[in-house]
Protein backbone atom coordinates (compact mmCIF):
# COMPACT_ATOMS: atom_id res chain seq x y z
CA UNK A 1 0.00 0.00 0.00
CA UNK A 2 1.40 3.32 -1.07
CA UNK A 3 1.20 6.45 1.71
CA UNK A 4 0.00 10.04 0.84
CA UNK A 5 0.46 12.59 2.71
CA UNK A 6 -1.87 15.51 2.59
CA UNK A 7 -0.61 18.82 3.89
CA UNK A 8 -3.16 21.38 4.63
CA UNK A 9 -2.31 25.61 4.86
CA UNK A 10 -2.93 28.00 7.64
CA UNK A 11 -6.02 28.00 8.96
CA UNK A 12 -7.13 24.79 7.48
CA UNK A 13 -7.99 21.55 8.15
CA UNK A 14 -7.88 18.12 6.86
CA UNK A 15 -11.52 17.90 6.20
CA UNK A 16 -11.95 21.01 4.18
CA UNK A 17 -11.47 21.92 0.75
CA UNK A 18 -11.17 19.31 -1.59
CA UNK A 19 -9.09 17.21 1.12
CA UNK A 20 -11.72 15.04 1.94
CA UNK A 21 -12.87 14.15 -1.43
CA UNK A 22 -9.41 13.38 -2.44
CA UNK A 23 -8.88 11.55 0.69
CA UNK A 24 -11.90 9.54 -0.68
CA UNK A 25 -10.45 9.27 -4.28
CA UNK A 26 -6.92 7.78 -3.11
CA UNK A 27 -8.53 5.46 -0.62
CA UNK A 28 -9.94 3.73 -3.36
CA UNK A 29 -6.77 3.33 -5.16
CA UNK A 30 -5.39 1.58 -2.20
CA UNK A 31 -3.72 4.62 -0.34
CA UNK A 32 -2.99 4.99 3.14
CA UNK A 33 -3.89 8.58 3.22
CA UNK A 34 -2.72 10.81 6.30
CA UNK A 35 -3.94 13.81 7.06
CA UNK A 36 -2.31 15.77 10.13
CA UNK A 37 -4.22 19.04 11.46
CA UNK A 38 -0.98 21.15 12.40
CA UNK A 39 -1.61 23.86 15.05
CA UNK A 40 -1.28 27.24 14.96
CA UNK A 41 -4.82 28.16 12.95
CA UNK A 42 -4.25 32.06 12.13
CA UNK A 43 -0.89 31.86 14.14
CA UNK A 44 1.22 29.06 12.46
CA UNK A 45 4.83 27.89 13.59
CA UNK A 46 6.91 26.25 12.11
CA UNK A 47 8.30 24.75 14.72
CA UNK A 48 4.83 23.35 16.27
CA UNK A 49 4.08 22.18 12.79
CA UNK A 50 7.24 19.96 12.42
CA UNK A 51 6.84 18.84 16.16
CA UNK A 52 3.42 18.10 15.29
CA UNK A 53 4.82 16.16 11.88
CA UNK A 54 7.12 13.86 13.06
CA UNK A 55 4.98 10.82 13.46
CA UNK A 56 4.23 11.00 9.62
CA UNK A 57 7.32 11.27 8.66
CA UNK A 58 7.58 7.22 9.01
CA UNK A 59 5.76 7.01 6.57
CA UNK A 60 7.65 8.58 4.11
CA UNK A 61 9.30 6.09 1.44
CA UNK A 62 10.25 5.82 -2.10
CA UNK A 63 6.25 4.84 -2.81
CA UNK A 64 5.22 7.93 -0.71
CA UNK A 65 3.51 10.85 -1.94
CA UNK A 66 3.06 14.84 -0.62
CA UNK A 67 0.03 16.73 -1.34
CA UNK A 68 0.50 20.57 -0.12
CA UNK A 69 -1.96 23.71 -0.58
CA UNK A 70 -0.73 26.74 0.28
CA UNK A 71 1.60 27.30 3.71
CA UNK A 72 1.68 23.62 3.13
CA UNK A 73 3.91 23.92 0.26
CA UNK A 74 6.82 25.44 2.17
CA UNK A 75 6.36 23.50 4.76
CA UNK A 76 6.08 20.55 2.58
CA UNK A 77 9.85 21.83 1.39
CA UNK A 78 11.35 22.11 4.70
CA UNK A 79 10.61 18.26 5.02
CA UNK A 80 11.69 16.84 1.69
CA UNK A 81 14.84 19.20 2.54
CA UNK A 82 15.35 16.76 5.93
CA UNK A 83 14.29 13.47 4.05
CA UNK A 84 16.60 11.15 3.66
CA UNK A 85 15.19 9.27 0.77
CA UNK A 86 13.86 10.85 -2.24
CA UNK A 87 9.81 9.76 -2.19
CA UNK A 88 7.50 9.17 -5.48
CA UNK A 89 6.32 12.54 -6.27
CA UNK A 90 5.30 16.15 -4.60
CA UNK A 91 1.82 18.35 -5.68
CA UNK A 92 1.77 21.37 -4.70
CA UNK A 93 -1.53 23.83 -4.78
CA UNK A 94 -0.92 27.13 -4.64
CA UNK A 95 2.47 27.23 -3.33
CA UNK A 96 5.15 30.06 -2.68
CA UNK A 97 8.39 30.24 -1.12
CA UNK A 98 9.02 34.53 -0.28
CA UNK A 99 7.07 36.54 1.35
CA UNK A 100 3.86 38.37 0.27
CA UNK A 101 4.46 41.93 1.43
CA UNK A 102 0.87 41.75 3.39
CA UNK A 103 -0.05 41.17 7.24
CA UNK A 104 0.81 37.65 6.65
CA UNK A 105 4.81 37.74 5.96
CA UNK A 106 5.37 38.05 9.65
CA UNK A 107 3.57 34.94 10.30
CA UNK A 108 5.06 32.82 7.10
CA UNK A 109 8.92 34.08 7.95
CA UNK A 110 9.93 30.74 9.44
CA UNK A 111 8.41 28.87 6.59
CA UNK A 112 9.94 30.77 3.55
CA UNK A 113 13.44 31.22 4.90
CA UNK A 114 16.08 29.53 3.47
CA UNK A 115 15.61 26.72 1.03
CA UNK A 116 18.03 24.16 0.00
CA UNK A 117 16.78 23.71 -3.70
CA UNK A 118 19.57 21.79 -4.64
CA UNK A 119 18.89 18.68 -1.71
CA UNK A 120 14.99 19.37 -2.36
CA UNK A 121 15.08 18.45 -6.01
CA UNK A 122 16.71 15.19 -5.07
CA UNK A 123 14.12 14.22 -2.70
CA UNK A 124 11.14 14.09 -4.89
CA UNK A 125 11.29 12.25 -8.12
CA UNK A 126 8.39 14.02 -9.27
CA UNK A 127 6.92 17.25 -8.31
CA UNK A 128 3.97 19.01 -10.11
CA UNK A 129 2.81 22.78 -8.88
CA UNK A 130 -0.60 24.43 -9.57
CA UNK A 131 -1.72 27.80 -9.44
CA UNK A 132 -4.76 29.68 -10.29
CA UNK A 133 -5.23 33.03 -12.53
CA UNK A 134 -7.48 34.51 -10.25
CA UNK A 135 -5.88 33.40 -6.26
CA UNK A 136 -5.63 36.55 -4.28
CA UNK A 137 -3.93 34.90 -1.06
CA UNK A 138 -1.04 33.31 -3.48
CA UNK A 139 -0.99 35.27 -6.67
CA UNK A 140 0.83 33.63 -9.72
CA UNK A 141 3.74 35.21 -9.88
CA UNK A 142 4.62 33.55 -6.31
CA UNK A 143 3.96 29.99 -7.32
CA UNK A 144 5.87 31.02 -10.82
CA UNK A 145 9.13 32.04 -8.08
CA UNK A 146 8.69 28.44 -6.79
CA UNK A 147 8.19 26.86 -10.45
CA UNK A 148 11.73 28.54 -11.32
CA UNK A 149 13.30 27.09 -8.23
CA UNK A 150 12.18 23.40 -9.29
CA UNK A 151 12.81 24.18 -12.91
CA UNK A 152 9.06 21.93 -13.38
CA UNK A 153 6.04 23.59 -15.14
CA UNK A 154 2.78 25.25 -13.34
CA UNK A 155 -0.41 24.07 -14.15
CA UNK A 156 -2.67 27.31 -14.15
CA UNK A 157 -6.39 26.54 -13.33
CA UNK A 158 -8.85 29.37 -14.55
CA UNK A 159 -11.25 30.66 -11.88
CA UNK A 160 -10.14 28.37 -9.07
CA UNK A 161 -9.73 31.32 -6.31
CA UNK A 162 -7.24 30.33 -3.44
CA UNK A 163 -8.30 26.20 -4.21
CA UNK A 164 -10.42 26.15 -1.46
CA UNK A 165 -14.08 25.80 -0.59
CA UNK A 166 -14.55 29.55 -0.68
CA UNK A 167 -14.35 29.31 -3.93
CA UNK A 168 -16.40 26.80 -4.60
CA UNK A 169 -13.46 24.08 -5.32
CA UNK A 170 -15.05 21.02 -3.53
CA UNK A 171 -12.83 18.38 -6.16
CA UNK A 172 -9.49 18.98 -7.76
CA UNK A 173 -9.87 16.46 -11.05
CA UNK A 174 -7.09 17.55 -12.62
CA UNK A 175 -4.99 16.75 -9.31
CA UNK A 176 -6.37 13.55 -9.02
CA UNK A 177 -5.63 12.79 -12.55
CA UNK A 178 -1.57 13.66 -12.55
CA UNK A 179 -1.57 11.18 -9.32
CA UNK A 180 -3.14 9.12 -11.70
CA UNK A 181 -0.50 9.50 -13.78
CA UNK A 182 2.37 8.99 -11.37
CA UNK A 183 1.14 5.61 -10.56
CA UNK A 184 1.39 4.35 -13.99
CA UNK A 185 4.81 6.05 -14.93
CA UNK A 186 6.31 3.72 -12.48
Amino acid sequence: MRNAILIHGMQGTPDNHWFPWLKKELEKRNYMVHTPTLPGGKNPSLQEWEEAFKEYRKNLDSDSIIIAHSLGVPFALKVLEKKVRPIRATFLVAGFISEHNNNYDEKLKTFVEEFDFETIKKKSKEFFLYASDNDEAVPLDKTKELSDKLGEEITVIEGAGHFTSEDNFEEFEDLLVDIISVEHSE
